[in-house]
């Protein structure tokens, strides 16, 4: 689901379908069973509740790794949660994964398979995704460091119908400022008085 490099140690951890692993250099590819990880996905509970919502359990209902981000000894890390989102911390080291428990519950996070470009920027998660369950409703959202869930536009008409693409934090130039988080993304273009509406790319800057 993604991928994160850590060129110090020469590791890419990588977050999937209910794990995460940690690859190193050191584990060649008929060793790749033997790389560290840890089981992480949902309980039978939270599965059959969302088979019971018309969620396929073959793909959907399980805890797909979307976001990964290293702070330090700890990895940051953010599933689907079979579409009860919530994010752990883990330690890193070379050999072993810990459980630190859980560090917050969003109520919104990429659901499969949309692509919700997780960013991480001054210890907060930005993430571009659905709030509801049918992901019609679309918007970007800051999670900070109190465990709550912002959402950082609220009309409709703003976003319609996107598809985001990448998202990257910009570093302040020598006219100076801050620094700034900009979204990429396709939609359909609503400025238009067409037939058919055509689907145009956005950049999009967090304020």
């Amino acid at each position: 689901s993604v991928l994160l490099l850590e060129p110090e140690r020469g590791a890419l951890f990588v977050g999937a379908r209910g794990a995460v692993l940690r690859l190193t250099a050191a584990n060649p590819p008929s060793q790749r069973h033997l790389c560290p990880q840890i089981s992480w996905d949902v309980e039978d509970s939270s599965r059959q509740l969302c088979i019971g919502k018309g969620k396929t359990v073959q793909d959907e209902c399980h805890n797909h790794v979307r976001a990964l981000h290293l702070n330090g000894s700890r990895l940051l890390a953010c599933g689907t949660g079979a579409f009860s989102p919530l994010c752990a911390h883990f330690s890193s080291n070379l050999f072993s994964f810990t459980f630190y428990g859980t560090c917050w519950e969003p109520r919104v996070l990429c659901q499969v398979p949309v692509h919700c470009c997780p960013l991480f920027a001054d210890n907060s998660l930005y993430l571009a995704t659905s709030k509801d369950f049918q992901a019609k409703q679309n918007s970007i959202f800051r999670a900070d460091g109190s465990h709550r869930m912002f959402m950082i536009e609220k009309s409709a008409a703003t976003l319609n119908d996107p598809t985001f693409v990448a998202s990257e934090v910009v570093e302040p130039g020598e006219g100076g400022g801050g620094r700034h988080v900009y979204f990429f993304f396709t939609e359909t273009a609503m400025e238009y008085d067409y037939i058919f509406q055509p689907r145009v790319a956005r950049v999009a800057r967090v304020c």
